[in-house]
């Protein structure tokens, strides 16, 4: 069977665009029209505080489908976008991404070595 199989960022990447949340506890409560209140479980959450956006460019796999690539826009004003690192054939592409800066400088951190890759 052939397909696309669209690995994405490594570890070191995914990792860095989640490290950027903030834990935070949501409280919340229900005013019904009788004026009863009732107070709903407290959620703890992880809010991302990176801007996700589309980049504008696709990496194209088998039978049409369309990979979204994204720009990564940190607190501090950094910015990275996803491109194809490298996209190898085993019955199908396998596909690759890392991050680039600003300048369209590869970070080192984000790019899949070897073995990796040669473990897919």
């Amino acid at each position: 069977m052939r397909c696309d199989q669209f690995f994405g960022l490594n570890v070191w990447a995914r990792d860095l665009i989640s490290s950027q949340s903030k834990r935070c506890t949501e409280y919340s409560i229900r005013v019904y029209e009788d004026g009863t209140v009732e107070r709903l479980p407290e959620k703890n959450l992880a809010i991302n505080q990176v801007k996700t956006e589309r980049s504008g460019k696709h990496l194209f796999g088998m039978y049409d489908v369309t990979y979204d690539l994204f720009k990564y826009i940190f607190p501090d004003g950094r910015v990275f976008e996803e491109v194809e690192q490298i996209t190898v054939w085993s019955s199908g592409p396998m596909i690759f991404t890392m991050l680039v800066d600003e300048n369209g400088q590869p970070v080192k951190e984000s790019m899949w070595d070897e073995d990796e890759i040669s473990t897919y």
